[in-house]
C-alpha cells in the first residue's frame, strides 16, 4: 500500500489504496480486498517497526473500525505486533485457520503467550488444531521424535528465534483454563 504524502503527484487517487481499486504490481505485499474478509492474508512482519511514520496503534484501530481488515493486518505486520494480527484475524476476519498458520510461525515462547491470550477463541472454533499447537508447546521439540516443522511457505518465520526459544517447553497447567467448557478436549491435551 501507499503511505506517502497526500500532495505527492505519483500518489494513487485518494481512496484507491483503501478500497482495492488501485492497480499495480503489488510488490509482494498483501492482496487488497477492502472489506472482503475472505481474501485476508498476513503479510510478513517488519524487521524494523520503528520506520513507521505514523501511530500504528491508532491506524490499526481506525482500519479495524472501518472494516478494512487486510489493511489493518498490513499495518500490524509493519509494526511487528503479533497480538494485533491475531485480534484482527480472530475478532474481525474470523480467519481461524489463518490464525493457526500464523501461530505456527511464531517462536515457541511467543506462541505460548499468544495462545494463553487467544486460545479460548481458537479452541471454540478449531479445537483440534489449537490443541495440537498446545501439545507441541508442552513437549520438548526433540522429545517428539519428529523433525521440526517448517512454517507454511506463505508465512515466513516472523520473529527472530533463539536457541533458548527452541528449547522452551510450556506447562499444560498454563492452558487448562482454556478448556473450562470442553473437559473432553482437556483430557486429550493431558495425555
Amino acid at each position: 500500500g501507499w503511505w506517502g504524502r497526500p500532495d505527492d503527484p505519483n500518489a494513487p487517487p485518494h481512496d484507491a489504496h483503501l478500497d482495492g481499486r488501485a492497480s499495480g504490481s503489488g510488490g509482494g505485499g498483501a492482496s487488497v480486498a477492502g472489506k472482503d474478509a475472505s481474501r485476508v492474508r498476513v503479510p510478513p512482519m517488519s524487521a524494523a517497526p520503528s520506520a513507521l511514520r505514523f501511530d500504528a496503534e491508532t491506524a490499526v484501530r481506525v482500519l479495524r473500525t472501518a472494516g478494512y481488515h487486510q489493511h489493518a493486518l498490513c499495518v500490524a505486520s509493519a509494526a511487528a505486533q503479533p497480538d494485533w494480527i491475531l485480534e484482527i484475524l480472530l475478532d474481525d476476519a474470523k480467519a481461524y485457520d489463518l490464525a493457526i498458520e500464523f501461530l505456527d510461525t511464531l517462536p515457541r515462547p511467543e506462541r505460548a503467550r499468544a495462545l494463553r491470550k487467544h486460545g479460548k477463541v481458537l479452541i471454540s472454533h478449531r479445537a483440534e488444531d489449537a490443541t495440537r499447537l498446545l501439545m507441541e508447546l508442552c513437549i520438548h521439540p526433540s522429545a517428539s521424535g519428529a523433525a521440526p516443522q517448517a512454517p507454511p511457505q506463505q508465512l515466513p518465520r516472523l520473529l527472530a528465534s533463539t536457541a533458548a526459544d527452541d528449547d522452551y517447553v510450556a506447562s499444560v497447567a498454563d492452558f487448562a483454563h482454556l478448556y473450562s467448557d470442553r473437559p473432553t478436549a482437556l483430557l486429550l491435551l493431558c495425555e
